[in-house]
């Protein structure tokens, strides 16, 4: 199923075909769950924001208009659960919930299958990517985490090339200076 076209998986997915439709997951996974980053937001927030973007996607996929931008449909999700979910986030802080579970544990932090330098370093990256606009967001993870071309980007996301280059030049500027100060330390 690698080899087909986006709006070939889609059409697929409506279909019922549930390959199709994983594999969309397993293509869009990477930017969703950039876009799903928002400061203070924990591995596990961040791939539960992801796991309820793709339900919503799911649900919703007989609306989608043109099935060969499902990638900027699902970036446009994947911005509202994030601010969503960021609200809540912050309300909860605000009346005091703090960062504890419902069994009284603090939150939980990292991935169990990377080491805890590892971990660090993954959120000291989460932390600077929350920083940056959610457009930046999107394009950073599309050409990092699922290593797509800028011109890929710009099909994938309806945007000129010369738009796509841009942000890019730009949040890598960002996260290169925060992380060297970050990495500096105090």
């Amino acid at each position: 199923m690698s080899n087909l076209s986006d709006a070939e998986l889609v059409r697929l997915s409506l279909l019922g075909d549930k390959d199709a439709f994983g594999e969309l997951i397993r293509r869009h996974q990477g930017t969703v769950m950039a876009v799903c980053t928002w400061r203070d937001a924990d591995m596990c927030d961040i791939e539960d924001a992801a796991q309820e973007t793709f339900l919503r996607a799911f649900r919703g996929l007989s609306g989608l208009k043109d099935p060969s931008r499902v990638g900027a449909w699902l970036v446009g999700i994947a911005q509202h659960v994030a601010r969503d979910r960021a609200r809540a986030a912050s309300r909860n802080r605000e009346i005091g919930a703090g960062n504890e579970t419902l069994d009284g544990r603090e939150g939980r932090h990292g991935r169990p299958d990377l080491s805890p330098e590892e971990n660090e370093e993954l959120a000291m990256v989460l932390r600077v990517l929350a920083e940056l606009d959610e457009s930046h967001r999107a394009v950073v993870a599309m050409r990092y985490f699922e290593g797509l071309s800028s011109r890929e980007i710009a099909e994938r996301l309806g945007e000129p090339r010369s738009t796509v280059r841009s942000r890019l030049h730009y949040a890598f500027q960002r996260l290169r200076s925060a992380l060297a100060v970050r990495r500096a330390g105090p």
